[in-house]
Protein backbone atom coordinates (compact mmCIF):
# COMPACT_ATOMS: atom_id res chain seq x y z
CA UNK A 1 0.00 0.00 0.00
CA UNK A 2 1.24 3.29 -0.80
CA UNK A 3 1.03 4.81 2.61
CA UNK A 4 2.58 2.51 4.56
CA UNK A 5 5.49 2.10 2.02
CA UNK A 6 6.05 6.26 2.69
CA UNK A 7 5.84 5.81 6.65
CA UNK A 8 8.43 2.66 5.96
CA UNK A 9 10.45 4.96 4.08
CA UNK A 10 9.83 8.12 6.60
CA UNK A 11 11.04 5.66 9.32
CA UNK A 12 13.66 4.91 7.44
CA UNK A 13 15.21 8.26 6.84
CA UNK A 14 14.74 9.38 9.84
CA UNK A 15 16.91 6.18 10.89
CA UNK A 16 20.21 7.04 8.26
CA UNK A 17 19.46 10.64 9.45
CA UNK A 18 18.86 11.66 5.44
CA UNK A 19 18.82 15.01 3.99
CA UNK A 20 15.92 17.33 5.75
CA UNK A 21 14.64 18.48 2.51
CA UNK A 22 14.09 14.47 1.21
CA UNK A 23 12.67 14.02 4.59
CA UNK A 24 9.95 16.74 4.28
CA UNK A 25 9.17 15.78 0.66
CA UNK A 26 8.36 12.09 2.57
CA UNK A 27 6.28 14.10 4.98
CA UNK A 28 4.34 15.87 2.30
CA UNK A 29 3.63 12.82 0.20
CA UNK A 30 2.31 11.17 3.37
CA UNK A 31 0.12 14.28 4.13
CA UNK A 32 -1.06 13.97 0.62
CA UNK A 33 -2.02 10.36 0.96
CA UNK A 34 -4.30 10.78 4.26
CA UNK A 35 -7.33 11.98 2.46
CA UNK A 36 -7.21 9.10 -0.10
CA UNK A 37 -6.85 6.87 3.12
CA UNK A 38 -9.43 8.90 5.01
CA UNK A 39 -12.18 8.05 2.03
CA UNK A 40 -11.15 4.90 1.61
CA UNK A 41 -11.87 4.33 5.67
CA UNK A 42 -15.17 5.54 5.10
CA UNK A 43 -15.92 3.74 2.09
CA UNK A 44 -15.29 0.36 3.88
CA UNK A 45 -17.01 1.25 7.06
CA UNK A 46 -20.05 2.07 4.92
CA UNK A 47 -19.67 -1.01 3.17
CA UNK A 48 -19.52 -3.18 6.33
CA UNK A 49 -22.23 -1.82 7.97
CA UNK A 50 -24.02 -2.24 4.79
CA UNK A 51 -23.36 -5.88 4.77
CA UNK A 52 -23.85 -6.23 8.68
CA UNK A 53 -27.15 -5.48 7.89
CA UNK A 54 -28.06 -7.41 5.32
CA UNK A 55 -26.76 -9.96 7.61
CA UNK A 56 -29.01 -9.42 10.48
CA UNK A 57 -32.18 -7.88 9.14
CA UNK A 58 -32.40 -10.49 5.91
CA UNK A 59 -30.23 -13.14 6.13
CA UNK A 60 -30.69 -14.19 9.65
CA UNK A 61 -34.66 -14.29 9.79
CA UNK A 62 -34.47 -16.38 6.36
CA UNK A 63 -32.36 -18.96 8.05
CA UNK A 64 -34.09 -19.43 11.15
CA UNK A 65 -37.37 -19.66 8.66
CA UNK A 66 -35.31 -22.32 6.97
CA UNK A 67 -34.46 -24.02 10.01
CA UNK A 68 -37.79 -23.92 11.70
CA UNK A 69 -39.26 -25.47 8.50
CA UNK A 70 -36.87 -27.97 8.11
CA UNK A 71 -37.40 -28.91 12.12
CA UNK A 72 -40.92 -29.37 11.13
CA UNK A 73 -41.02 -31.30 8.29
CA UNK A 74 -37.91 -33.95 9.89
CA UNK A 75 -40.71 -33.85 12.78
CA UNK A 76 -43.54 -34.80 10.48
CA UNK A 77 -41.31 -37.41 8.68
CA UNK A 78 -40.61 -39.22 11.88
CA UNK A 79 -44.32 -39.64 12.54
CA UNK A 80 -45.23 -40.55 9.46
CA UNK A 81 -42.60 -43.28 9.45
CA UNK A 82 -43.76 -44.17 13.31
CA UNK A 83 -46.93 -44.36 12.03
CA UNK A 84 -46.13 -46.71 9.17
CA UNK A 85 -43.97 -49.04 11.73
CA UNK A 86 -47.03 -49.91 13.86
CA UNK A 87 -49.35 -50.61 10.78
CA UNK A 88 -46.47 -53.29 9.33
CA UNK A 89 -46.22 -54.38 13.40
CA UNK A 90 -49.68 -54.81 13.76
CA UNK A 91 -50.44 -56.67 9.84
CA UNK A 92 -47.42 -59.18 11.11
CA UNK A 93 -49.29 -60.27 13.99
CA UNK A 94 -52.46 -60.58 11.58
CA UNK A 95 -50.87 -62.39 9.39
CA UNK A 96 -48.92 -64.82 11.79
CA UNK A 97 -52.30 -65.30 13.51
CA UNK A 98 -53.83 -66.06 10.39
CA UNK A 99 -52.33 -69.85 9.88
CA UNK A 100 -54.35 -71.61 13.17
CA UNK A 101 -57.59 -69.93 12.66
CA UNK A 102 -57.30 -71.35 8.92
CA UNK A 103 -56.21 -74.75 9.65
CA UNK A 104 -57.39 -77.64 7.81
CA UNK A 105 -58.73 -75.25 4.94
CA UNK A 106 -57.08 -75.10 1.17
CA UNK A 107 -56.80 -72.49 -0.55
CA UNK A 108 -55.63 -71.93 -4.02
CA UNK A 109 -54.89 -69.09 -5.58
CA UNK A 110 -55.64 -68.86 -9.42
CA UNK A 111 -52.88 -66.28 -11.09
CA UNK A 112 -53.67 -65.63 -14.78
CA UNK A 113 -50.49 -66.06 -17.14
CA UNK A 114 -49.96 -62.23 -17.16
CA UNK A 115 -49.53 -61.86 -13.51
CA UNK A 116 -46.08 -63.25 -13.22
CA UNK A 117 -45.03 -60.47 -15.78
CA UNK A 118 -47.17 -57.74 -14.00
CA UNK A 119 -45.50 -58.08 -10.70
CA UNK A 120 -41.97 -58.67 -11.73
CA UNK A 121 -42.71 -55.09 -13.98
CA UNK A 122 -43.99 -53.47 -11.08
CA UNK A 123 -41.47 -54.99 -8.84
CA UNK A 124 -38.65 -53.18 -11.25
CA UNK A 125 -40.46 -50.46 -10.85
CA UNK A 126 -40.46 -49.83 -7.45
CA UNK A 127 -36.64 -50.98 -7.24
CA UNK A 128 -35.63 -48.17 -9.79
CA UNK A 129 -37.57 -46.15 -7.61
CA UNK A 130 -36.10 -46.54 -4.33
CA UNK A 131 -32.54 -46.32 -5.92
CA UNK A 132 -33.62 -43.24 -7.39
CA UNK A 133 -35.07 -42.03 -3.64
CA UNK A 134 -31.49 -43.04 -2.59
CA UNK A 135 -29.73 -41.21 -4.91
CA UNK A 136 -31.43 -37.84 -3.81
CA UNK A 137 -31.58 -38.61 0.05
CA UNK A 138 -27.76 -38.47 -0.44
CA UNK A 139 -27.34 -35.59 -2.67
CA UNK A 140 -29.76 -33.18 -0.06
CA UNK A 141 -27.43 -34.19 2.72
CA UNK A 142 -24.75 -33.65 0.74
CA UNK A 143 -25.77 -30.34 -0.64
CA UNK A 144 -27.37 -29.37 2.96
CA UNK A 145 -24.48 -29.78 4.22
CA UNK A 146 -21.87 -27.92 1.74
CA UNK A 147 -24.37 -25.20 1.64
CA UNK A 148 -23.90 -24.96 5.71
CA UNK A 149 -20.03 -24.96 5.95
CA UNK A 150 -19.90 -22.09 2.86
CA UNK A 151 -22.01 -20.08 4.73
CA UNK A 152 -20.51 -20.49 7.65
CA UNK A 153 -17.14 -19.91 6.31
CA UNK A 154 -17.66 -16.70 4.72
CA UNK A 155 -19.18 -15.76 8.20
CA UNK A 156 -16.25 -16.52 10.36
CA UNK A 157 -14.35 -14.29 7.79
CA UNK A 158 -16.30 -11.71 10.11
CA UNK A 159 -14.91 -12.83 13.03
CA UNK A 160 -11.35 -12.12 14.94
CA UNK A 161 -8.84 -14.69 14.21
CA UNK A 162 -8.15 -15.06 18.00
CA UNK A 163 -12.23 -15.72 18.65
CA UNK A 164 -12.78 -19.93 19.86
CA UNK A 165 -15.75 -20.69 17.47
CA UNK A 166 -15.94 -24.16 19.45
CA UNK A 167 -16.72 -22.13 22.85
CA UNK A 168 -20.30 -20.75 20.75
CA UNK A 169 -23.06 -22.08 23.12
CA UNK A 170 -25.97 -23.65 20.85
CA UNK A 171 -28.39 -21.24 21.70
CA UNK A 172 -28.76 -18.25 20.27
CA UNK A 173 -30.07 -16.29 23.04
CA UNK A 174 -26.67 -17.00 25.54
CA UNK A 175 -24.71 -14.56 25.03
CA UNK A 176 -21.07 -15.21 23.11
CA UNK A 177 -20.25 -11.90 21.68
CA UNK A 178 -20.86 -12.46 18.64
CA UNK A 179 -24.31 -12.18 16.54
CA UNK A 180 -26.97 -14.95 16.89
CA UNK A 181 -26.31 -15.83 13.46
CA UNK A 182 -22.94 -16.84 13.89
CA UNK A 183 -23.88 -19.27 16.59
CA UNK A 184 -26.89 -20.58 14.39
CA UNK A 185 -24.77 -21.66 11.24
CA UNK A 186 -21.94 -22.92 13.67
CA UNK A 187 -23.91 -25.20 15.18
CA UNK A 188 -26.26 -25.99 12.24
CA UNK A 189 -22.83 -26.91 10.60
CA UNK A 190 -21.48 -28.47 13.49
CA UNK A 191 -24.73 -30.72 13.92
CA UNK A 192 -24.84 -31.90 10.13
CA UNK A 193 -21.26 -32.92 10.65
CA UNK A 194 -22.82 -35.46 13.49
CA UNK A 195 -25.40 -36.94 11.20
CA UNK A 196 -24.54 -40.60 10.09
CA UNK A 197 -26.66 -41.13 6.90
CA UNK A 198 -24.50 -44.08 5.97
CA UNK A 199 -26.84 -46.48 7.56
CA UNK A 200 -29.68 -45.01 6.09
CA UNK A 201 -28.71 -45.27 2.56
CA UNK A 202 -27.07 -48.72 3.92
CA UNK A 203 -30.86 -49.33 4.70
CA UNK A 204 -32.62 -48.19 1.34
CA UNK A 205 -29.96 -50.10 -0.76
CA UNK A 206 -30.62 -53.50 1.12
CA UNK A 207 -34.56 -52.78 0.58
CA UNK A 208 -33.76 -52.75 -3.45
CA UNK A 209 -31.56 -55.06 -3.96
CA UNK A 210 -34.72 -57.06 -1.96
CA UNK A 211 -37.26 -55.48 -4.30
CA UNK A 212 -34.95 -56.38 -7.35
CA UNK A 213 -34.12 -60.28 -6.38
CA UNK A 214 -38.69 -60.66 -6.32
CA UNK A 215 -38.33 -60.01 -10.57
CA UNK A 216 -34.95 -61.96 -10.92
CA UNK A 217 -36.43 -64.93 -9.57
Amino acid sequence: MAYEKKCKQLRDQDVKGEDPSSVDKTRTAIRDLQPQMNVSIHSVDAVSKRIETLRDEELQPQLLELVQGLSRMWHAMAEGHQLQKRTLDEAKILLAGMPSKLSGTKKYTVMSPSSPHRLAHSAANLEMELRNWRACFESWIVSQRSYVHALTGWLLRCVRSDADTSKLPFSPRRSSGAPPIFTICIQWSRFLDTVLEAPVLEGLDFFAAGVGSLYAQ
